[in-house]
C-alpha cells in the first residue's frame, strides 16, 4: 500500500476514524504504530508516503467491522486511481 494523493491520505484517515478498535500498522522489523494514536498516527503515515514496500507494511485490527472498513478504503483508492486513468 502507498499513499499516493492527498485525497487518499484523506480517505485513509477517515476510514481510520471510522474503526472501533485499535488500528495497528506493523513493518517487518517488528515497529508497530497504533494508528488510533495521533503520533503514531503521525509516523505510520509517514511510512506509507514513504512508499515502503507492501511487504514491509501490514495493517491489523481486532474488530471485523473495522476490516470491512479497510476492504471499503481499498476499493474506493483503487476507484479513484482508475478514474484518473480513464
Amino acid at each position: 500500500m502507498k499513499i499516493r494523493s492527498n485525497e487518499e491520505l484523506l480517505m485513509f484517515e477517515r476510514t481510520i476514524n471510522a474503526c472501533r478498535a485499535p488500528v495497528w500498522l506493523v513493518t517487518t522489523d517488528g515497529q508497530r504504530y497504533n494508528l488510533k494514536n495521533p503520533m503514531e498516527r503521525y509516523l505510520g503515515i509517514g511510512k506509507l508516503i514513504r512508499g515502503h514496500a507492501i511487504d514491509d507494511l501490514e495493517i491489523y485490527t481486532s474488530n471485523r467491522e473495522d476490516e470491512m472498513c479497510f476492504f471499503g478504503y481499498i476499493t474506493d483508492c483503487t476507484n479513484h486511481l482508475y478514474a484518473k486513468t480513464a
